[in-house]
């Protein structure tokens, strides 16, 4: 194994001091000094190094391994060739080990909980890629001086590639636990068999439930201070692993019962009888902290989804089961069911697939749920689920409908479409258009008949008469304390105080006020709580997600006063593509909704050719977004959702190099990233001081993202011109549509300002300017729905209609002599005939339909393949309907 000195450079680090043994190597505390930060450097022993195809095997994995990203994963950063082999970069974690805090003693209850439930979020994220860890033990935990908890050796993990596209499942054994478990050799330690699972020892396949018995053995040990299986020697310890059971008197009297229960679940020798998920462990230590006071009464839990909520009395039945329980649950009669709590899977329409960007809400008496569904023909509409019926039904006339909302009176659903508010009976009649509302969502309408929206996603909020009329300012931004966006309102019964979330570049500091209809008075709005979600009010409570967990506290809406503290109601609440609005709905006779399946967390981009055959794809799977490829064709720019923080980042994953590497981090990017021509750099928009702009950034990550000239409103980069003389955006003004605007790059600041190439009254959004720089295509809606339309650049003289039926996010060929735009889930094309004052374009033809797109971003590299993203559980995404749901806070 080779040693390092100080001064000693490895790639850009510079070795300052060694930290220890690592596991499987030697530990270096490094230098780097382009970012001015310190790392840690892993270099890998001569036993995994001297054999070729196993060295190339497992840089490809690290690679892959690099793109986990979670606050209690220390991260990856890269790999670095040394003389003797390579060397793996990581995040420099400060603090003591677990192992440390536990040789000092047993570690008290109330001080492990919070550690383990950390412990078993890192897991979550791990296993939801894919990733299994393998050797979790107290050695591979660091808890850092300001609290939190940072799982390490990440790097030494097996990739599940049942679950992880196009990565070889490499290093088949870990280099520290080697199979079978008594061969002697480097990593063979005496605590790491103290961890292993039984399969395991048996030299068979380790799973994520083998993550799942070492986490049930380190809680053991810190809990009693001893490890719950001992020994003298390696094959002492492989005997107790096999053949004994935990001495659970040694357990403190104050743990609680839910702990105990699951600690004796986790550590089941047999695996298919073990607990199956770190999720449902965290969710065990959540109720703990809750108190078994309150979950007195409360059965096992069970490891499938809802049903682990389930307590005496629940009953899981199917949509049709509504039916019948109709007459009983909304005849007001004093029966039992009134007092039974139901988890009812909605099948969101008979021949629609729900639309996994769009809240489903429930309306204010409980008996009906809208929702935004995609039908055969790729078209999203408004979808009503009568609960006295047994069939959804569709609205007509809420062609590309989003974000409905319902009036107080259950009678009328509010939605946003074709850049209006508009509202519609639920029972008979046509749309009717309340107010012009440009890129508005999220909506509340009261009982006096007042409707107050967000109209952009950079403004406070605003109010207009639910019969129409002039829309108004109700609450103004607090740019100098931060604030970047007022969202989420919820009426409360008054008719004229309202909740909301105020969105700050700093999310510590985002917060839910209680504010007036009447008032826009920033003084006059009062604090209730900090929060980054949306959120409602029902049967004296308020309601939020913290994490993707369903929260809800005592609250007098009289007083406008929190009552109590925040308690879980359902987990886990997922949040849309795109959006990340979680999706859930409250009625107020006691009926609660949430979208239940995952939802935009397993898109894969893919490649495919012109006639629509797949052939490949690149970098892991998750929640990702908007694809642009770089001009050589070989690395993509994505922006990639983070489901814990719920922040969006720009990610590189190059093809040639098999890696995915993290541009920026908790940036708050809000939309795609586009290339410079030159594939050195990218640009993207995020907030920051001055609230929405673009910045660039060098793709080696080697300097701070650069901010680019500002432009008059809320932006967003959209291309970029291939002599890089221009940047294309799209630019929202106050309450305006978004226009094209083009910001000059290279010249003079005072003679080269922006300037509008297509500015309407209409949106015209996802711009791109052809090869020769001659031509702008964009999409716009001017008539029954939005079309892609061409102009001549910068002039726009010329401009003509070039789809035909819809059509969105067009695309040019490389060498733009043809159009491609997405529609009704297909990809279409145009053919180009241009020169430099005219053009020609033929009539739209079918290239190919797409199987489950995540949305309708895609991009047309150099080589002619198109590379889409694709949901691979976008079918499956069910409604949960919980009646009584108050019932789940008396557990």
């Amino acid at each position: 194994m080779p040693s390092l000195g100080p001064g000693v450079r490895v790639g850009p680090y510079e070795i300052v001091s060694a930290i220890g043994a690592g596991g499987m190597g030697e530990v270096y505390r490094a230098r780097d000094a382009k970012l001015g930060r310190d790392v840690a450097i892993k270099v890998l022993p001569s036993s995994l190094t001297s054999d070729p195809d196993r060295l190339a095997r497992f840089s490809r994995e690290a690679q892959v391994l690099a793109a986990l990203n979670h606050p209690n994963i220390a991260s990856i950063f890269h790999v670095e060739e040394t003389g003797d082999g390579p060397a793996i970069v990581m995040e420099l974690v400060e603090g003591e080990t677990l192992a440390d805090r536990i040789g000092r003693g047993p570690i008290p209850v109330d001080e492990a909980l919070p550690i383990a439930k950390q412990i078993a979020e890192a897991l979550e994220a791990a296993h939801e890629q894919g990733i299994i860890h393998r050797d979790l033990k107290p050695a591979n935990i660091k808890l850092t001086p300001s609290g939190s908890v940072k799982v390490l050796d990440f790097g030494l993990a097996k990739l599940n590639d049942s679950n992880v596209s196009n990565v070889p499942n490499v290093l088949s054994m870990s280099p520290t636990i080697t199979s079978p478990a008594l061969r002697t050799g480097v990593g063979v330690l005496l605590g790491t068999a103290a961890y292993m699972s039984p399969e395991q020892a048996k030299g068979k396949a380790a799973d994520k439930r083998s993550d799942i018995w070492a986490f049930g053995c380190v809680l053991y040990e810190m809990l009693t201070g001893t490890q719950a299986f001992r020994g003298n020697h390696v094959a002492d310890v492989v005997a107790e692993v096999l053949k004994s059971i935990p001495d659970w008197d040694a357990l403190p009297p104050t743990t609680p019962n839910t702990v105990s229960r699951l600690l004796r679940r986790c550590l089941e020798k047999d695996r298919t009888r073990r607990l199956d998920s770190a999720n449902a462990a965290r969710l065990d230590l959540v109720d703990a902290a809750v108190g078994d006071e309150a979950l007195r009464g409360k059965p096992l839990r069970t490891s499938v989804g809802l049903s682990r909520m389930l307590f005496a009395g629940v009953a899981v039945v199917s949509i049709a089961a509504l039916v019948g329980l109709a007459g009983i649950y909304f005849n007001a009669r004093p029966v039992s069911t009134q007092n039974i709590t139901l988890r009812l899977s909605a099948i969101v329409a008979d021949d629609a697939a729900f639309n996994p960007q769009s809240v489903p809400a429930l309306s204010p008496d409980g008996r009906k749920l809208v929702f935004s569904a995609r039908s055969a023909d790729g078209k999203a509409f408004l979808w009503i689920r009568d609960f006295d019926s047994s069939a959804s039904r569709l609205l007509s006339g809420t062609d590309g409908a989003n974000y409905p909302f319902w009036s107080p009176d259950s009678r009328f659903v509010a939605f946003f479409a074709d850049g209006k508010l508009k509202k519609i009976d639920v029972n008979a009649g046509a749309p009717l258009t309340i107010c012009d509302a440009p890129n508005s969502y999220i909506g509340s309408w009261s009982s006096k008949d007042v409707i107050v929206f967000t109209p952009n996603f950079t403004s406070g909020l605003a109010r207009v008469s639910a019969a129409g009329g002039v829309l108004e300012p109700v609450t103004e931004l607090d740019a100098a304390a931060g604030e970047i966006s007022h969202r989420y309102p919820f009426f409360l019964p008054d008719g004229h105080h309202f909740i909301y979330l105020s969105v700050n570049r700093d999310d510590a500091k985002s917060v839910i006020y209680v504010g007036d209809v009447d008032s826009k008075d920033t003084n006059t709005r009062r604090v209730l709580v900090h929060a980054q979600s949306d959120l409602a009010y029902a049967d004296g409570r308020l309601l939020l997600v913290r994490g993707q967990t369903l929260m809800a506290a005592p609250f007098d809406a009289a007083t406008q006063q929190l009552r109590g503290d925040f308690i879980p109601v359902s987990d886990p609440i997922d949040a849309g593509i795109n959006t990340g609005e979680y999706l859930f709905s409250v009625s107020k006779n006691g009926m609660l909704a949430f979208a239940s399946g995952v939802v935009g967390t397993d898109i894969v981009l893919t490649w495919f050719d012109q006639h629509g055959r797949p052939s490949g794809t690149i970098g892991p799977r998750g929640d990702v977004q908007n694809p642009t490829i770089a001009p050589d064709g070989h690395a993509v720019a994505v922006d990639r959702r983070d489901p814990r923080s719920g922040t969006r980042d720009i990610w590189i994953y190059d093809e040639r190099q098999a890696t995915a590497t993290r541009l920026t981090f908790n940036s708050r990017v809000t939309n795609r990233a586009i290339w410079s021509p030159d594939g050195s750099r990218v640009a993207f928009a995020t907030f920051d001081q001055g609230g929405q702009r673009i910045y660039q950034k060098t793709v080696s990550g080697s300097a701070e993202a650069e901010p680019l000239p500002p432009l008059p409103g809320a932006t967003q980069a959209a291309d970029w011109s291939r002599d890089g003389r221009f940047l294309i955006a799209n630019v929202q003004r106050g309450t305006t549509n978004w226009d094209v605007w083009v910001l000059p790059l290279g010249g003079n600041p005072e003679t080269s300002k922006p300037f509008a190439v297509a500015e309407t009254t209409a949106p015209e959004r996802f711009p791109r300017l052809s090869p020769d720089g001659r031509w702008l295509a964009y999409q716009s809606y001017l008539g029954a729905g939005d079309e892609v339309y061409v102009q001549a650049f910068p002039s726009g003289s010329v401009k003509r209609q070039v789809s035909n039926g819809g059509g969105i996010r067009p695309v040019w060929s490389h060498d733009g002599k043809q159009l491609f735009y997405f529609a009704n889930g297909k990809i279409w094309a145009v053919d180009v005939k241009s020169d430099a004052s005219t053009i020609a374009t033929g009539s739209p033809h079918l290239l190919f339909e797409v199987s489950s797109p995540a949305g309708p971003s895609f991009d047309v590299g150099p080589d002619g393949r198109f590379l889409i993203p694709i949901d691979t559980q976008s079918s499956g995404t069910p409604i949960t309907i919980v009646t009584n749901w108050t019932g789940l806070l008396n557990r």
